[in-house]
């Protein structure tokens, strides 16, 4: 399960997701789970700090999952019809929106708002 020099993109290879995961196209989908955290947890980046050659093979099992684990992805991906687009389509939500301090306008507003409601209560005197 070595790096290798890839001539084309993983999306376009007709195995190159179950060979990543070390499971047969056959695979069911426990199965693909199971290998996934498997290998995820020996290749995480938080236990192999100083080599590059674990994170980039955590982001390959991690972009092997995001399709192989969505039966609708892996239907495409096993037809040869998986585009980048749909690859983009299974980034993590909170990846795609950037950092968490981008959220801060959505929240903020209605906090203060909640904030300001509980300042004007009068206080009860007994």
């Amino acid at each position: 399960a070595g790096l290798t020099a890839r001539s084309e993109p993983l999306y376009k290879t007709k195995t190159g997701y179950y060979e990543i995961l070390e499971v047969p196209p056959a695979a069911t989908q426990t199965q693909i789970k199971t290998a996934y955290y498997k290998q995820s947890f020996v290749y995480h980046p938080d236990r192999n700090a100083a080599s590059e050659d674990a994170t980039v093979r955590f982001s390959e099992i991690s972009e092997a999952y995001a399709v192989l684990g969505n039966k609708a992805l892996r239907r495409k991906y096993d037809l040869g019809l998986l585009s980048p687009s749909d690859l983009v389509a299974t980034a993590r939500p909170a990846a795609a929106a950037g950092s968490v301090h981008d959220l801060r306008p959505s929240f903020g507003p209605r906090r203060r708002s909640a904030v300001r409601v509980a300042q004007k209560k009068p206080e009860i005197n007994d």
